[in-house]
């Protein structure tokens, strides 16, 4: 008869991993993760420890998991259940284990009479190969056995996965460039070579710029024309198994013939909290900043002590802040990406 033993189960705690469990099915709550066809002899049996229980399968009795498992984002899977193949079977009876791979059903396992008919609970792994990796898998258990009193039995299905690590993008450190020639543009080199992946390799490097992409390569360098100013730069790393990572950068280009603009963040400013909600908007006004060489393409208000208020490309604009004395900045950048910075001025 199919006896099940709790020692069994204690098993487990010595095959317990870090691995994230995807799909676990313990069948103490039914078989409502699963579907039958052709013969319908399989059954949840037991009482404290119930399990998956199929005899009498004259043809062959069918019982397959009724969703897709997705593993699209596993870098590895392991497919773990106990099962039971009683000794009496006979030739050409069998209880076989079969995955699908998006596209057919292969079988990973099959025990018959003489084969794997072993009378007790077996503990069986299986490493899911990467071209299963897919959001498509799926399991099915089959058994063949012509007499009630030859068992089957299946408990404890459990899917486990490494999920895939992202991978790390650097885009390097931020800089500051000089514009020699006085054209407006420089050449730089990108470097992203202390970028990587925990778990892989990385296989493309794109570079972004505000303009459109710059590059897309398997090196880690790339070259950009930039112009004067401040250049916000992105990059994006792919992994071999498709996952993604992003790093930042920005290189400042200077003319060293520019004049610098002058900032200029006007009077002292009074506001009352009439509401008494402890904020309030309060105007700032650049607008007496200039550039005689140029013009003005960033206005940035800072806490003196630190902290960023607003910034914009247009000489004014208001900002709510908590009530209290603010001593205040204003920095402006100008076309060729020099910037200079106002004494302070006041907001109550």
């Amino acid at each position: 008869s199919l006896i099940f033993s709790i020692f069994a189960f204690s098993l487990l705690a010595s095959d317990a991993s870090a691995a994230e469990v995807i799909f676990l099915d313990e069948f103490q709550s039914g078989g409502g993760k699963w579907v039958e066809s052709v013969e319908y002899d399989w059954r949840i049996v037991g009482t404290s420890n119930k399990r998956l229980h199929a005899d009498n399968c004259d043809n062959y009795c069918v019982i397959a998991t009724k969703d897709n498992i997705d593993l699209s984002n596993y870098k590895s899977a392991t497919l773990n259940f106990w099962r039971w193949v009683d000794i009496g079977i006979d030739a050409g009876e069998y209880l076989a284990v079969q995955v699908f791979n998006g596209v057919n059903w292969q079988t990973i396992y099959y025990w018959t009479h003489g084969a794997g008919d072993t009378n007790v609970w077996e503990w069986e792994t299986y490493n899911i190969p990467q071209s299963m990796l897919n959001s498509n898998f799926k399991i099915r258990f089959l058994a063949k056995a012509n007499q009630v009193y030859e068992d089957f039995g299946v408990d404890y299905v459990r899917v486990t996965g490494e999920p895939n690590k992202n991978p790390i993008g650097n885009a390097g450190s931020n800089g500051t460039v000089w514009d020699d020639d006085g054209d407006d543009l420089v050449t730089v080199n990108l470097d992203a070579s202390a970028s990587y992946d925990p778990d892989g390799t990385i296989v493309q490097y794109e570079w972004f710029s505000g303009t459109g992409q710059i590059s897309s390569s398997n090196s880690p360098y790339a070259t950009a024309t930039l112009s004067t100013g401040d250049n916000f730069i992105w990059m994006r790393v792919t992994d071999n198994d498709g996952a993604m990572g992003y790093g930042f950068v920005t290189i400042s280009v200077i003319d060293p013939d520019n004049v610098a603009p002058v900032a200029n963040g006007g009077a002292d400013v009074v506001v009352v909290d009439y509401d008494g909600d402890g904020r309030e908007y309060v105007p700032l006004d650049g607008s007496l900043s200039s550039d005689s060489d140029g013009y003005i393409t960033t206005y940035r208000w800072e806490y003196n002590n630190g902290g960023y208020i607003l910034q914009s490309t247009t000489a004014s604009g208001s900002r709510s802040i908590n009530v209290g004395t603010h001593d205040v900045n204003l920095v402006v950048t100008d076309n060729d990406g020099t910037k200079s910075s106002s004494s302070y001025f006041t907001i109550t």
